[in-house]
């Protein structure tokens, strides 16, 4: 067989992203979910700073969703021609899926419960650095993210690669690509000497236990793949990000700003950074970039 041209298979490459791009694109600016969120992030930006946000802030927003959206590109082509997903987003909802749904809304319920009362009554009164506390913080995530609801999961019929739990497709590939920004920025803090190599693998480890695995188990394993189900990608994406961003409102209160900077940065932090990680799991059919992702992310911010 003749080799192809080198121009003549970069062509076609280029071809073929251009394709995906025009199939993926124009399908999503005609979705409400893409304009529910697009309206909620602008209406975010306007209100951040009288709301009380610092313009610094601000522009590490901004240059995160730039740094975000150009990675949505690289990954679109990427994962072009993934096999169908386990959970069969778009199948008819049974009653099954039902009982799935409503066994998350409720542990979701629960949860949400414990974080107000965590981060608006116990952390005040006992303080961040009190050793039970630290236990509870370490231990409830893997018990209502992780440990209930997967057992629960599958007493209900749902497969381990229904759930995420699996390689998935150039999952790999994708999370190299995903973590280069957080690995960058821990690389030229422990240069500069704000972070050390060891207090960096501490915050992965605890980053990887409270928030990577347990919140992408559960945010994007049970319930991302419901919606899907149940919704359709555009805005089964959309309300799980949005339900990932809800969490966070107690901890973002808790740091003292207003209730309208306090939901600004929901928007602009967990919504937006969980409609990444959604899209990733979306299009890898697996948790595992996600996890790395979120991991990492999360290990710079401790």
């Amino acid at each position: 067989m003749i080799p192809s041209p080198p121009d003549l298979v970069s062509s076609t490459r280029v071809a073929g992203v251009r394709a995906v791009y025009r199939a993926v694109f124009p399908q999503t600016l005609r979705s409400p979910a893409f304009w529910c969120f697009a309206i909620l992030y602008l209406g975010a930006v306007a209100i951040y700073l009288p709301a009380g946000g610092r313009p610094g802030l601000l522009v590490e927003h901004l240059l995160i969703f730039g740094f975000f959206s150009l990675l949505l590109l690289v990954i679109l082509p990427l994962t072009e021609g993934a096999p169908v997903p386990a959970w069969s987003e778009g199948a008819p909802a049974n009653q099954m899926l039902t009982w799935q749904l409503s066994a998350l809304l409720l542990f979701a319920l629960l949860f949400l419960v414990y974080t107000f009362l965590l981060f608006l009554l116990f952390v005040p009164l006992w303080g961040r650095q009190n050793r039970v506390l630290q236990m509870i913080a370490f231990s409830v995530p893997l018990l209502f993210f992780f440990a209930l609801p997967v057992v629960t999961m599958r007493l209900l019929g749902s497969s381990w690669q229904e759930l995420g739990l699996t390689y998935g497709y150039r999952s790999g590939l994708v999370a190299l690509i995903s973590c280069v920004l957080p690995v960058m920025l821990g690389a030229t803090l422990l240069v500069v000497g704000h972070l050390s190599a060891l207090g960096w693998l501490t915050n992965i480890i605890k980053s990887l236990l409270q928030a990577g695995f347990p919140e992408e188990i559960f945010f994007r394993g049970l319930l991302l793949t419901r919606l899907l189900r149940w919704l359709g990608a555009p805005w089964g994406l959309f309300l799980s990000a949005l339900i990932f961003g809800a969490f966070h409102f107690a901890v973002n209160l808790s740091q003292g700003g207003s209730l309208g900077l306090a939901l600004a940065d929901c928007i602009l932090d967990q919504l937006t950074f969980g409609l990444m990680l959604a899209i990733i799991c979306f299009r890898t059919r697996s948790i595992l970039a996600g996890t790395l992702l979120h991991t990492l992310t999360d290990s710079l911010k401790i």
